[in-house]
């Protein structure tokens, strides 16, 4: 009788003896085609994984609290970050992408053994390519990525691979806070709007901390007016630090009326340092 496996499910090794009981160890990979595991072929690029079979292709990729490619360890091993419970402007997160599925599907992504991380659909072609979020407060150590499609034939495409976790402590650093304000309806930079942020930049030095720039309005104009001005006034403070030498990633984000400040006060970017420690 051949060897089947057509789930989608986590993939443990009660349900297939190929996944180890304690998990991969760091940089290991098991690709299975229903339920036999199949030579694999691994391709580091600097920044990402690309593990491939007959007919099957996976790219993984981890990024950082602030969307920052996360490399690998040791040139081979995939290394992903969780940050502390309940922080974070933006969650960190394992990109996946590839090709060979069954077009119309979805992907499966698990933390072993059973932390379901989400899904990425796939096209009409059997390609795919989108991302899931990685919890906070998950321990540093080594996990195993576990991500599991449906191939053409039906069959289970799984890939098991065991990942590094990093903590990504969101530290906010004293001095590295600015809050800057503008005129109404305007996403002019004031020259002391331009004053406090060099300070900010000042205050820094030259690290390369990374900048999270969070724009908003009064309540004026309509929903759609707000975010499109709270966002124009993200990214033009968000330009300004790039162009006085802020060397790490700045991630610009309108959220149009802060409820807590919805008069004049609230025409104002918050500028906040976060750390993420290598």
């Amino acid at each position: 009788m051949p060897c089947t496996l057509t789930i989608q499910s986590a993939i443990t090794n009660p349900v297939n003896g190929n996944v180890p009981v304690p998990g991969m160890s760091a940089g290991a990979t098991v690709m299975l085609n229903g339920c036999i595991a199949v030579p694999t072929t691994l391709t580091p690029d600097g920044r990402s994984l690309t593990v491939s079979a007959s007919g099957f292709m996976m790219r993984l990729e981890g990024r950082g609290d602030a969307n920052d490619p996360l490399g690998l360890a040791g040139n081979s091993i995939l290394q992903l970050v969780s940050g502390p419970a309940g922080t974070g402007e933006i969650r960190s997160r394992a990109l996946v992408s590839g090709t060979g599925a069954m077009p119309g599907t979805t992907v499966k992504v698990y933390l072993l053994p059973s932390t379901y991380l989400g899904e990425v659909p796939v096209d009409a072609a059997g390609t795919f390519n989108g991302s899931v979020d990685i919890p906070p407060g998950l321990a540093p150590g080594t996990y195993t990525l576990q991500a599991n499609a449906l191939g053409t034939s039906g069959q289970t495409r799984s890939l098991s691979i065991g990942v590094l976790m990093k903590s990504s402590k969101s530290v906010t650093i004293p001095s590295g806070r600015a809050t800057v304000r503008f005129a109404k309806d305007s996403a002019k930079l004031t020259v002391r709007a331009k004053r406090e942020l060099r300070a900010l930049a000042h205050r820094i030095g030259p690290s390369r901390a990374h900048s999270v720039v969070i724009g908003y309005v009064q309540r004026d104009g309509t929903k759609r007016d707000n975010k499109e001005l709270s966002t124009a006034r993200a990214r033009k403070a968000a330009a300004f630090l790039r162009s006085i030498g802020m060397r790490g990633v700045v991630v610009a984000k309108g959220r149009g009326v802060d409820a807590r400040k919805p008069g004049p006060r609230g025409r104002r970017v918050d500028v906040s340092i976060v750390g993420l420690p290598r």
